[in-house]
């Protein structure tokens, strides 16, 4: 499948602008989420603490409330009526009267007592009732260990109690020792029902901060409730709150923390154990932690919802800087396009400062490059095909000349002496025979001139060096200059016969051109094998030009002979100075 580059950049710049957004969100959800859960459970904690204070402020009162009575006088008083019998006499005693109706009305005020009892040892317990609800039928046996129990005038105990036959009707005493100067005489004991504590726990309250589904709520030692429950009728001493928070409540472990309730759900919650001597409970605050995340989830909601309108909104944005970068890319390819087709010179208008600019501008000075190298090439096209044409030519004309010159006038003036044969005169055609015989030797010998510059036999028959070496001995011999060729090439590694050619093709140009132009008195010739090839090297001493002189180029055969050269897959080098000679130099890989 072909992705665009487009496609790819729209791609990767989207999901690198994604990345920091997901991040933001992330990091933004994730700090909300902590601080909300942090405030509701600072808040459980607030509502644990102030039921904490309350229930521990409501004990403080009854203790308060049994201190006051256990050493008021008319506790003594009761107490001492205990041993006078018959009961009736008792209750007949006016300060026994006073005092029992003074003290009903004290605990039916109080609203929080169920009855109150006075003991002494072997006889039998007074109690005043409050409420019927609870029985005060309390065995003698356990009074009496009770007695037994209190050690000092100071000391006061605070248990649980429930009747065998009741289980629902438990009820927390406050019992203390009654004293007479320093004698223990007796016992008091307070009955607080503990639905009392249901009265401080339950709130159905709006603004009590724990919603609707949070509640605070005591559990015993036995993991049984104390107070009531929001979700359940009858839950006191009847539900079961085996949960991890009341078990580290008990270990007294105050904190808070998210776990599953009495009922399986998950809430948040606050714990702490109540420090009452004598009680082993422990106090919890809890919410359902998906009351507690509402607003967790709204903020998530609104977080995902602006994500997307703002991926949107990027997505735009980045599809428009693609396509804006993409667009002089565009254009370069179609421009590359028309290149492709041949048509040079081509220029993108684009103005940018910036890479994209600067590849536009290479792009542009490439286009012109092309087209010059373009032009340059068709013209080097036509100078070959033109100096290949006027070479063909010259060798025309140069072989018309020579056969008009020099072999037609040998083969007229033989025709002109065989007509000058007769058959009378002996003496006459014999001497018109020998002309002849001397006439064909020099048109042979011509013949063989015209075919040795048109195609060396010593070059096909002996090779390169041999041809090369005679080419120079011959034009020394001549008197035009002194050539003097050397080469390290041995005559065994045979050459193919186009790289021959060729090589001897461009030595015969280049001293025809010293010949000619360059006013030399000497060449020195030079062939030579590398690892890599074969270095021709040709310098004469003459008067030398101007290489920056591109109108030499045309008419010295020079174009000949680099033409030659590239087509034999080797380099053609040419250095020259006014005055200081010309050099040559082609390179050769075999």
């Amino acid at each position: 499948m072909r992705i665009t580059v487009t496609k790819k950049l729209i791609i990767n710049f989207f999901v690198l602008s994604l990345l920091p957004l997901l991040a933001i969100d992330t990091i933004f959800y994730s700090k909300a989420k902590e601080a909300l859960i942090g405030r509701t459970f600072e808040q459980l904690t607030f509502v644990r603490v102030e039921k904490t204070a309350r229930v521990t402020a409501f004990m403080d009162q009854r203790i308060h409330d049994l201190i006051n009575i256990s050493e008021n006088s008319g506790s003594v008083n009761q107490l001492n009526s205990l041993n006078y019998p018959p009961e009736s006499e008792r209750v007949k005693n006016p300060e026994t009267i006073l005092f029992t109706e003074f003290l009903t009305a004290y605990l039916r005020a109080a609203d929080c007592y169920s009855s109150i009892l006075f003991y002494i040892p072997d006889k039998e317990p007074f109690s005043i009732l409050i409420d019927s609800a609870y029985p005060t039928d309390y065995p003698q046996v356990w009074l009496q260990k009770q007695f037994d129990r209190i050690t000092s005038s100071t000391q006061y105990f605070i248990q649980e109690y429930s009747a065998a036959n009741a289980d629902s009707a438990i009820q927390v005493l406050l019992i203390k020792g009654v004293y007479r100067a320093e004698e223990k005489i007796g016992l008091v004991m307070l009955t607080v029902p503990i639905n009392n504590f249901s009265r401080i726990m339950f709130e159905d309250n709006p603004l009590n901060g724990l919603g609707k589904t949070g509640e605070s709520y005591i559990v015993g030692s036995d993991f049984l409730m104390r107070s009531t429950s929001r979700f359940a009728q009858d839950a006191v001493m009847q539900i079961p709150v085996k949960t991890t928070g009341v078990m580290l409540a008990l270990e007294d472990s105050a904190s808070s923390g998210m776990y599953k309730d009495y009922r399986g759900m998950q809430v948040l919650g606050s714990y702490g154990r109540i420090n009452l001597s004598g009680l082993n409970w422990a106090i919890l605050a809890e919410i359902d932690a998906n009351e507690a995340m509402v607003p967790i989830f709204v903020l998530r909601n609104s977080i995902i919802y602006l994500s997307v309108i703002i991926a949107m909104l990027l997505l735009g944005i980045v599809i428009f800087n693609a396509t804006w970068i993409m667009l002089p890319i565009k254009k370069l390819k179609a421009a590359t396009d028309v290149i492709s087709k041949g048509k040079y010179g081509d220029k993108i208008q684009l103005k940018q400062q910036d890479e994209i600019g600067d590849l536009v501008e290479a792009f542009n000075l490439m286009s012109q490059t092309l087209q010059e190298q373009s032009e340059r090439l068709e013209h080097e096209k036509i100078m070959r095909t033109t100096s290949m044409i006027d070479a063909q030519e010259a060798e025309r004309q140069h072989l018309s000349r020579e056969l008009h010159d020099g072999l037609g006038q040998l083969v007229l003036a033989i025709r002109m002496k065989l007509n000058q044969l007769t058959d009378d005169n002996t003496d006459k055609n014999n001497l018109l025979i020998a002309e002849t015989r001397d006439l064909i030797r020099v048109t042979v010998s011509e013949i063989r001139n015209i075919s040795n510059n048109l195609m060396p036999s010593v070059l096909h028959e002996f090779g390169l060096v041999a041809a090369l070496g005679k080419l120079a001995r011959e034009i020394t011999a001549n008197g035009q200059l002194v050539v003097d060729f050397q080469s390290n090439f041995q005559e065994k590694e045979i050459l193919i016969n186009r790289i021959q050619i060729y090589l001897y093709r461009i030595v015969q140009e280049a001293l025809n051109n010293v010949i000619k132009h360059a006013g030399a008195s000497e060449v020195v010739i030079r062939l030579n094998k590398s690892s890599d090839g074969l270095m021709l090297t040709i310098k004469d001493n003459g008067k030398g030009f101007r290489i920056e002189k591109k109108s030499y180029f045309s008419g010295n055969g020079i174009t000949n002979m680099k033409e030659r050269a590239n087509l034999l897959g080797g380099h053609f080098q040419l250095n020259s100075k006014v005055n200081r000679g010309t050099e040559i130099i082609v390179d050769i890989p075999i």
